[in-house]
C-alpha cells in the first residue's frame, strides 16, 4: 500500500488454500442456486517446487487435496477439463486414490 512503511514476508497461497477457497466459492452458489462448475470429487492436480530435486506432484479429488500437505512453496494447482486416456494413464502414477480417474 502506498506510503505504508512496514516491511511484510511474502506470504505464498498452498494447494490446500486454494482448494478451500474453492470450495466456499462452490457452498455460496450452491446457497444460491446456481450450479457448480467443480465439486469435492472433481479431479485436480497439485504441484510443489516443479523442478526442483525435491518436487511433490499429487492428483486426487479436490476433498483429498484438502488434507494432502506438499510441503513448502511454491505451489499450484491444476483442475483439468476432460482428460484423454493417456493423460489419466500419466495422472495415475501420481494419483492418491487411482481409482477416480476411472470413474471420470
Amino acid at each position: 500500500m502506498k506510503g505504508r512503511k512496514i516491511f511484510e514476508p511474502p506470504r505464498y497461497m498452498s494447494v490446500n488454500e486454494a482448494v478451500s477457497q474453492l470450495m466456499e466459492v462452490v457452498k455460496n452458489r450452491d446457497l444460491k442456486g446456481e450450479p457448480p462448475a467443480y465439486t469435492e470429487s472433481t479431479i485436480a492436480v497439485g504441484l510443489a517446487r516443479v523442478g526442483a530435486a525435491n518436487q511433490q506432484i499429487v492428483c486426487g479429488s479436490m476433498k483429498e487435496l484438502l488434507s494432502h500437505d506438499l510441503g513448502p512453496p511454491l505451489h499450484s494447482l491444476v483442475i483439468p477439463g476432460h482428460l484423454h486416456f493417456i493423460e489419466k494413464d500419466m495422472l495415475r502414477i501420481f494419483a492418491l486414490n487411482p481409482s477416480i480417474l476411472e470413474e471420470s
